[in-house]
C-alpha cells in the first residue's frame, strides 16, 4: 500500500513536472520580441492593469509598494520615512503584492507566465 502510494504521488509530480516545462517551453516561443507592437500593446495593457491594482491597494500599502518598487527604497529607509517599523513595511508590502496578484490572476494574467515572457513584474 506504501509503494503504491509512494509511486502515485511521483508519477503526479513528474506529470506536473512535464505540464510546467511544456508550458515554459510554449511561452517563450510565443512571447513577443520587445521591439514589436505586440509587445508594446500588451505591455501597455498589462501596466494599465497593475495601476489599477495599485489603486485598489489603501493608502499606506500605495505609499510602500510606490516607495520600495519604483524608488527602490529598501523596509527600513521606507520605515523611516514613513515613521513606521520595517517590519510593518513588510507586512503591508507583503499584502499589496498579494492583493495585486489577485487582481492580476482575476483579470486572467498568471503573473509566473509573464515573468517566463519576459515583463517585468513589479
Amino acid at each position: 500500500m506504501f509503494i503504491l502510494a509512494r509511486n502515485l504521488t511521483l508519477n503526479s509530480l513528474k506529470k506536473i513536472s512535464h505540464e510546467w516545462l511544456a508550458r515554459e517551453k510554449w511561452v517563450r516561443e510565443q512571447a513577443p520580441s520587445e521591439n514589436s507592437t505586440d509587445y508594446k500593446v500588451l505591455n501597455a495593457q498589462y501596466q494599465q492593469l497593475l495601476e489599477q491594482a495599485i489603486g485598489r491597494l489603501s493608502p499606506l500599502q500605495q505609499q510602500v509598494y510606490r516607495l520600495a518598487r519604483e524608488q527602490g527604497l529598501s523596509y527600513k529607509e521606507i520605515g523611516g520615512q514613513l515613521s513606521i517599523s520595517p517590519l510593518t513595511v513588510k507586512t503591508h508590502m507583503a499584502r499589496a503584492m498579494a492583493s495585486i496578484r489577485t487582481f492580476l490572476q482575476e483579470n486572467g494574467i498568471v503573473p509566473a507566465l509573464l515573468v517566463l515572457a519576459g515583463w517585468t513584474v513589479s
